[in-house]
């Protein structure tokens, strides 16, 4: 059965300081554990994606422990208000149970500044 899911996002708070949103689109849908996946992500953040920004990817268990090694790539550096784009091709971790979380993080450095998560079922 061909399922179609965009990932279903939600802002993760910080106390005061939200972190923004963004879309991520993954192919094939449904991930394939062991398989390679295409995850197309794009965004606009309120703050700069500056020279040293990362786009990490974690998959994780229903209780949110991480699954497999946290494959990450580099993100375009963009100044806030405007669009970023990254097509990111990595590999699913062969022991993906059946239901899992996907938790993508922009960061610049170590500063988180774009977040979203999905719940698979």
């Amino acid at each position: 059965m061909n399922q179609k899911f965009i990932l279903a996002f939600i802002l993760l708070v910080a106390l005061s300081n939200p972190y923004d949103h963004f879309n991520i689109i993954v192919s094939p849908d449904p991930l394939i554990p062991g398989q390679n996946a295409t995850f197309s992500v794009s965004g606009t953040l309120k703050q700069d994606i500056t020279n040293n920004g990362v786009l990490i990817i974690e998959f994780q268990n229903q209780y949110f422990v991480p699954v497999g090694v946290d494959p990450t790539t580099s993100v375009p550096q963009t100044t806030a208000g405007n669009q970023f784009n990254v097509i990111f091709e990595l590999k699913v971790p062969p022991n993906l149970p059946s239901s899992y979380n996907i938790l993508a993080m922009i960061e610049n450095g170590d500063v988180p500044i774009g977040c979203a998560i999905a719940q698979v079922n």
